[in-house]
């Protein structure tokens, strides 16, 4: 599934340098000049706890033994949701997962939260090819409807469940809906996991994580590339790319949509290091002349308790299949660095944030994320908003 960390959390605070500094012809407004590029910054956490020092922007904390991740954002009505995932381990590294579910909280305001359904799991892993685990939900609401596509088997598959209110669900008896099939997923005895679904023209369609089953520890979970495929109910998967390969063709050739291209992404052509992009999230506006798509995502995960190096970046497409990344060095929009301001004196530390859920508001972007800190001290969920507001 979507692991994108096996740390917890600590809340500290990150502002993104403002876009509009790099000028360069960046189109607003997604129209011909350039990539599409609105809500990407600034970027600021939360300050939800002011009588702390430093800023608190974490909405949910874990216990001892646990670790909250993989949150998928939604608004309905006036109602904010979060699904997210539980993962239960037996080491300080969090190498050992035990098992992983998924729980639910709620809020009015986006800021303040309360669990749903008693704090008890909403789905958990109850059949063989989900190996223990289930997480990295991606959830809507269609027709009255909640649907779920979620993750499992350690990136074996990806699930359907359906439900009336949020809390109650049903798997589809044919799960997994889709495996690892083509050869730069490593074919059967690869790995999928991480969707990210949405509905627009009549299909739906989800983007994903996968990759050989081979490399650092984050490649063996969760893959190091974005993949693509659409679907007429949210079962049936037809996979996809930018060259026009299908995997109705049975041949295995579809290429994965999005590849790390950057340095922070882990890029590194001394070393031959291909680097690593995961966990994506992506939304669909319509600004003026046509859609754009915007995805949200992790990159640079070596996978080494002792060298937390994860972020969260930004790339646009005009069609959902040729994607294109903001500049490295404008990427990440989210980064993995904090100044930590002493009296006379600015000190960093290395930490990370990934798996992002965003959602639009009227005005402004609402960012759902984890982050983690090499000291592992603390666990839990992010908030971050744009642009910056005080709260």
């Amino acid at each position: 599934m979507r692991r994108n960390s096996l740390w917890s959390i600590i809340p500290l605070l990150v502002v993104v340098a403002a876009l509009s500094a790099c000028g360069q012809g960046v189109d607003l407004f997604g129209s011909q000049s350039a990539i599409p590029v609105t809500g990407v910054a600034p970027w600021g956490k939360i300050d939800l706890d002011p009588n702390t020092e430093l800023v608190q922007p974490y909405i949910l904390q874990g216990t001892p033994g646990t670790r909250l991740q993989e949150p998928a954002y939604l608004k309905v009505g006036k109602t904010h949701y979060c699904f997210y995932e539980v993962d239960f381990f037996t080491d300080a590294t969090g190498t050992a997962i035990i098992s992983s579910e998924i729980r639910l909280i709620t809020s009015q305001d986006g800021i303040h939260w309360q669990h749903a359904n008693d704090d008890r799991p909403v789905l958990v892993a109850d059949t063989a090819w989900e190996g223990g685990e289930v997480g990295a939900p991606s959830v809507m609401r269609l027709n009255g409807k909640w649907l779920m596509w979620f993750a499992g088997g350690g990136g074996a598959g990806i699930g359907f469940a359906g439900s009336d209110d949020g809390l109650t669900w049903i798997k589809n008896d044919k799960n997994p809906v889709l495996k690892p099939d083509q050869q730069w997923e490593g074919g059967q005895h690869g790995v999928v996991g991480g969707p990210s679904v949405i509905r627009h023209e009549s299909k739906y369609r989800m983007y994903y994580s996968g990759g050989l089953d081979r490399g650092p520890l984050l490649a063996r979970r969760v893959g190091d590339a974005i993949g693509y495929a659409d679907s007429n109910d949210g079962l049936a998967w037809t996979k996809r790319d930018g060259a026009g390969h299908s995997s109705a063709n049975g041949r295995g050739d579809v290429q994965p949509v999005f590849t790390a291209s950057q340095s922070w992404e882990g890029v590194n052509p001394a070393t031959g290091d291909a680097g690593s992009v995961s966990s994506p999230d992506v939304l669909i506006d319509h600004p003026v002349d046509r859609d754009v798509y915007r995805m949200y995502y992790s990159g640079d995960y070596p996978g080494d308790p002792f060298a937390i190096d994860v972020s969260i970046g930004y790339a646009g497409s005009y069609d959902g299949l040729n994607w294109t990344a903001l500049q490295d060095g404008l990427n990440p929009i989210l980064q993995e660095v904090f100044p930590l301001h002493l009296p006379g004196l600015t000190q960093f530390l290395l930490y990370g944030e990934w798996s992002p859920s965003v959602i639009k508001g009227d005005d402004e972007y609402h960012m759902i994320y984890a982050q983690t800190d090499p000291l592992d001290t603390l666990s839990g969920l992010a908030i971050a908003i744009n642009p910056p507001a005080d709260h």
